[in-house]
């Protein structure tokens, strides 16, 4: 939190849940906190009519508290009130519900069913790139495990990205391993659990948000063809879905036991990254969010 007026201390406390810090000239980073601008010239500063919400006026009276002889004309402003927001954990749990009500639908070829699934997919994914970015633009910078150089490998690679100089030509998964490389850690193997799951997700995940149409041989009365193979992401999916050789997609591929492989592939990949980087992304990644 950032105060502006006469005598004010610098301070750090919590209103409620929510870190509040307050600079009086030189601004701290603290990416978690949320920042309050407050006024403070002269007029009601002992008055408690104050039209302000309540987090506001309980801010205010702790700035009272931190003025060293503040006068009756005194007069108390908020004129900003600043918060971080993130996605990462709101997309997981996000999937978990639609996995969830994936498992419910009623039928294989139900019309619930693929629409949960296809959000179960995307969201699960989703969820690693909102916890790359947060790891990039807040957890990073607010780590006390981290050392001042690795801190400042990882800002310089946030001021690349603001210019779109970072990203191009790589994808999400890789560019958590260039993170890993950054700090000196051991990456995520290619052809490796978690990060070989993490990648069929992907595969899919990009059918289903960048959709081609198609035709696809759901039948042959050859009993030794395997159907299966005609479609690259089924051969991709077959041990993780444990998919027979009539399967297709999308028929057999968008199912409950899909969106829950989905949701823990990404699960178990950015856990074990958080383990390399030793980074916490502020909430718990063995699965009991």
């Amino acid at each position: 939190m950032k105060f502006g007026g006469p005598r004010l201390r610098d301070l750090k406390f919590r209103v409620g849940s929510a870190l509040f810090v307050s600079v009086k000239k030189h601004p701290i980073t603290v990416p978690a906190a949320t920042e309050i601008k407050i006024v403070i010239p002269k007029a009601r500063a002992t008055s408690d009519h104050l039209t302000a919400s309540d987090e506001a006026k309980a801010v205010v009276h702790k700035a009272r508290a931190a003025t060293d002889h503040l006068g009756a004309a005194d007069e108390a402003r908020v004129s900003h009130i600043t918060r971080l927001y993130r996605f990462a954990l709101e997309l997981m749990i996000a999937a978990r519900l639609m996995a969830g009500k994936a498992s419910t639908a009623t039928g294989e070829q139900s019309r619930e069913l693929r629409p949960f699934v296809t959000a179960a997919v995307v969201l699960a994914y989703s969820f690693l790139e909102a916890g790359l970015n947060e790891f990039i633009y807040v957890n990073a910078s607010a780590s006390g495990v981290l050392s001042e150089a690795e801190r400042a490998a990882i800002a310089a690679i946030a001021s690349k990205d603001l210019r779109r100089k970072w990203r191009p030509g790589q994808t999400t998964l890789q560019l958590f391993n260039a993170i890993l490389r950054t700090l000196k850690k051991d990456e995520l193997a290619k052809n490796s659990e978690p990060y070989r799951a993490a990648e069929a997700v992907r595969s899919l995940r990009n059918l289903l948000v960048h959709p081609k149409p198609g035709r696809v041989t759901t039948f042959s009365d050859d009993p030794n063809e395997d159907l299966s193979q005609q479609q690259e992401i089924t051969v991709d999916l077959r041990d993780y879905l444990k998919l027979d050789r009539s399967a297709t997609f999308p028929a057999q591929l968008l199912t409950a036991e899909c969106a829950v492989w989905a949701i823990s592939s990404c699960e178990a990949f950015f856990a074990e990254f958080v383990k390399r980087s030793g980074v916490s992304p502020g909430f718990l990644t063995d699965g009991r969010i």
